[in-house]
């Protein structure tokens, strides 16, 4: 019953502690972070795999660093309600030409 025997080892090292803090019997695992599995076509997966090997990281490591970057990224709709706010503010601005206003500014100045 090795399925059983890795079951029971690994609900231990989960409550495993040294020290105060958990550890696991396994040197060099990551024990404070979550495991996931996922599903990726196999090309974008060799892409990645690839990817983490020209920047000399793990994959856990580049596909981390992607979802931060996604996450802290605005959402598009968000920013196409933000410009809509914007073009409401400005409907009463009128049309006007650039140079126009800097050229009166500054001949203004004297």
């Amino acid at each position: 019953m090795p399925g059983l025997l890795y079951a029971g080892t690994l609900a231990r090292s989960r409550r495993s502690t040294r020290f105060g803090q958990p550890y696991s019997n396994t040197p060099g695992y990551t024990v404070r972070m979550s495991k996931v599995m996922i599903s990726l076509p196999e090309q974008l997966l060799a892409e990645i795999d690839a990817e983490a090997g020209r920047r000399s990281t793990s994959r856990s490591a580049l596909l981390a660093a992607a979802a931060r970057r996604e996450l802290a990224r605005r959402d598009s709709a968000e920013v196409a309600a933000a410009i809509a706010r914007s073009e409401r503010r400005f409907s009463s601005a009128g049309t006007f030409e650039a140079s126009e206003v800097v050229r009166t500014e500054r001949d203004s100045r004297g």
